[in-house]
């Protein structure tokens, strides 16, 4: 950017500052600075800038980038189509938990299981009570009774699926 006259280094700025002044002769012989404002002096150049380096990309991100975009794009299209495939949106959330697809079927279900299984331990300790009259035997049966309510519960399950 520098250009060098002599022994004596010059920078833009230095040169535009020996353009602004111009000498003036006069009649008289004698001659005068007269300062031209920059903005006559650069009137009509353009201003040319290097174009900066092109930066390469590694093949690691440039594949993650095709995967973000790919990403980006199914998030756009199902956006785009969500109104249209409700139905199928549906279903598909149904078949990734085909047995209870909705925290509330799952809570119910789970107090469904421990009120059987509560049901059978009651049912076993109390005709253990009434007819071995021991109290060693009632808790047996009613531990018997909750097996028999979760195995029982298993096997409705497995029947409904």
């Amino acid at each position: 950017m520098s250009s060098v006259h002599g022994s004596l280094v010059t920078h833009p700025h230095q040169c535009l500052c020996t353009a602004c002044r111009q000498h003036t002769p006069h009649q008289d012989g004698s001659s005068s600075i007269v300062q031209q404002p920059a903005h006559v002096i650069c009137q009509g150049a353009s201003l040319v800038l290097p174009s900066p380096p092109v930066r390469q990309r590694s093949q690691q991100l440039q594949q993650h980038l095709e995967k973000l975009q790919d990403k980006v794009d199914q998030q756009r299209y199902a956006a785009m189509v969500a109104d249209v495939t409700q139905q199928e949106q549906k279903a598909a959330a149904a078949a990734q938990d085909p047995f209870f697809p909705t925290t509330k079927l799952q809570i119910s279900f789970g107090l469904h299981v421990l009120a059987t299984m509560g049901a059978f331990s009651a049912l076993g300790y109390y005709a253990g009570r009434l007819l071995l009259n021991n109290n060693a035997w009632a808790a047996v049966l009613g531990a018997l009774g909750l097996a028999a309510g979760l195995l029982l519960e298993t096997t409705l399950l497995i029947i409904r699926t």
